[in-house]
């Protein structure tokens, strides 16, 4: 079947100053282009799929175009209004950077703060990460090979459970995370407006190499670097002797 030749055009968007919040809406799709001049906000390079989506949408008081032979049409119309405007324009992530308001650094689900939430994904996720009881490792541990261990960087949780990262885990029952930028998420899940957990994380201010493990509950545990040690049937019970 030969391919709707709308798939092929580029699309705008114009919004007026005073409407520039509401564009958070689209601001992870990084491939658009925001550009300004007097009468508002331009946004260009959606695809066919953007233009009509419920992000988009739902902005309030836009107009949409889609542009051809250097001319912009609104949508559904065979009539030019102009040509395509000649801005500079920037990455629309850069031109709209989102500030939040500082974050509750132990819980994300009150009111008066960003909330983040989980939702269930339908892509499969690689585990990279695992929280077990102290019980199920050390059963697991007495007999395993230290080959099998080495891979494994551990600590112990407040809660006394025992946080496991490295691939491939370790074949003990448990809940496994897997890597979603600086964030542990649960397997089986995804956040569910992406760009605010790389925001999130910034605020944070988490070193490299460093995470943040996101809990079902909505709140968060910093895993740092120094938390973190090989795992060892020595390194195992010298932590137990310290509690």
């Amino acid at each position: 079947m030969a391919k709707d030749a709308s798939d092929h055009l580029t699309y705008f968007l114009f919004v007026l100053h005073e409407q520039k919040d509401a564009l958070g809406a689209i601001r992870m799709w990084s491939n658009l282009k925001v550009g300004l001049d007097e009468n508002g906000i331009w946004i260009k390079d959606l695809d066919y799929a953007q233009i009509h989506a419920t992000e988009v949408a739902t902005i309030p008081d836009k107009k949409c175009f889609y542009e051809k032979d250097g001319k912009l049409f609104p949508l559904n119309s065979l009539l030019p209004e102009g040509r395509t405007p000649a801005l500079m324009w920037t990455p629309i992530e850069r031109a709209l950077p989102v500030k939040l308001p500082a974050l509750n650094h132990n819980y994300f689900g009150v009111s008066e703060f960003v909330e983040i939430h989980l939702k269930e994904s339908d892509s499969e996720q690689e585990a990279s990460g695992m929280i077990c009881t102290k019980e199920q490792l050390n059963d697991y541990i007495a007999t395993a090979p230290e080959v099998r261990l080495k891979a494994i960087r551990w600590t112990l949780l407040e809660n006394h459970s025992v946080l496991l990262l490295g691939k491939p885990l370790l074949p003990v029952n448990g809940k496994t995370y897997w890597q979603h930028g600086k964030w542990l998420l649960p397997t089986g899940y995804e956040l569910e407006i992406p760009f605010l957990g790389e925001l999130a994380a910034e605020i944070l201010d988490l070193n490299p190499g460093e995470s943040a493990l996101f809990l079902e509950n909505g709140t968060y545990i910093h895993i740092k670097n120094s938390d973190l040690v090989p795992l060892s049937r020595s390194s195992y019970r010298m932590t137990l002797q310290t509690l």
